[in-house]
């Protein structure tokens, strides 16, 4: 009995997760203008090698790969919320002075890989695996 309804479990859960997917594959200029307008701005020698829509994840609507190893993400509006260039380091240009600034002093030779952003603070992660937060002003957070 007990093999059974975990069969049964496990069938249910395989056509749920086959069936369940919302996502969507799309092209580059399927993107809203401020995400290609982003991608033309800091990546200008890259393409997008793969772009998907995804309705289900709060505040990060499209996933996009570009050939140059990044990825990011943009809420629905086309607003990048991260930028993840591991193993390369984020573009200077992207990252506040402020924050660039605290990890210039505090962390010498430390390579910020990923930048995260919501409504109210930044996020980074180093190569050092150091995780640090900000507010909008670039202000370290505990």
């Amino acid at each position: 009995m007990k093999t059974i309804y975990l069969s049964l479990v496990a069938a249910v859960a395989l056509l749920l997760s086959s069936c369940g997917s919302s996502n969507s594959m799309l092209q580059g200029k399927d993107l809203p203008v401020a995400a290609q307008d982003f991608i033309a701005a800091y990546f200008p020698n890259a393409t997008v090698q793969g772009a998907q829509k995804d309705p289900e994840i709060e505040g990060a609507v499209y996933k996009v790969k570009l050939d140059n190893g990044f990825a990011l993400e943009f809420d629905k509006d086309g607003m990048w919320r991260q930028v993840n260039g591991t193993p390369q380091s984020i573009p200077d240009v992207l990252i506040p002075a402020t924050i660039s600034e605290y990890v210039d002093l505090n962390f010498p030779e430390q390579t910020i890989l990923i930048l995260e952003q919501d409504k109210q603070h930044y996020k980074i992660f180093m190569l050092n695996d150091v995780e640090l937060s900000f507010d909008k002003q670039g202000n370290p957070l505990p």
